[in-house]
């Protein structure tokens, strides 16, 4: 699989962007982190402070399946809601350590990865099966780099399996694991040819085309082919 770039113009990232997403299921409705964490219900005419934190959000997320979960991280602390936003629970992240990004399972919203920009060795990715209360370290054989954007990969195989399927975008190109991968211990495998030497800030798939999207530092957008087709995703496109 080899990347080609679609954007021409080049992408910068500032880290004091804050993060924001859309409802999955109605675009009237945006989640947004500063210092707290704010919803709008009118496309950003007026906001609602969902989330009081200590520290500012870095990363915000809602179940695509299971849009009554929500998920919020700030600089030192998680929290979850299973009834939008109501009632919270906080939870312990597996490092205390600054710069996350949280993804949530699309089958199972209890299943939740968190990753890490640092230079801590082996302490990059981790995955909950329980909403944060226990930690799955899946760093592996990840080199002693940034780990800036997580995309998980949803939909089936062809014998009906679902996938498992984890990007990871870091200061030096793009890394995937699945289940089958772990299963024979093969580790993270370096994703794609053609991409240049560069930080890659966020990903993103698109299932109508099958393609990973892979926005740089300084170098546009680009995208690939992905690992696995999706057969039959009931995802919002």
């Amino acid at each position: 699989r080899s990347f080609s770039s679609v954007l021409t113009s080049s992408l910068t990232c500032n880290t004091f962007i804050p993060p924001i997403k859309m409802h999955p299921h109605n675009r009237d409705v945006i989640y947004v982190g500063f210092n707290n964490a704010y919803i709008s219900y009118d496309k950003g005419q007026n906001w609602t402070m969902l989330k009081f934190t200590t520290f500012n959000v870095e990363d915000l997320a809602i179940p695509e399946k299971n849009p009554s979960y929500t998920y919020v991280i700030d600089q030192r602390y998680a929290y979850s809601s299973l009834d939008s936003g109501a009632t919270w629970d906080k939870f312990l992240l597996p490092l205390n350590q600054y710069d996350h990004k949280l993804a949530v399972d699309f089958n199972n919203p209890d299943i939740i990865y968190v990753t890490y920009t640092g230079y801590n060795d082996t302490c990059k990715v981790f995955k909950s099966m329980d909403r944060g209360a226990t930690w799955q370290n899946l760093s592996l054989n990840l080199p002693n780099i940034p780990v800036n954007a997580i995309e998980l990969q949803y939909g089936y195989k062809s014998n009906g399996d679902t996938i498992s399927g984890v990007y990871i975008g870091t200061d030096n190109g793009i890394y995937y694991l699945n289940d089958s991968l772990m299963a024979i211990n093969a580790g993270w495998q370096r994703f794609g040819t053609g991409l240049p030497n560069v930080t890659i800030y966020d990903l993103a798939i698109n299932y109508q085309a099958q393609k990973l999207r892979a926005a740089t530092y300084g170098r546009g957008l680009w995208e690939v082919d992905l690992y696995e087709i999706s057969n039959d995703v009931h995802v919002q496109l």
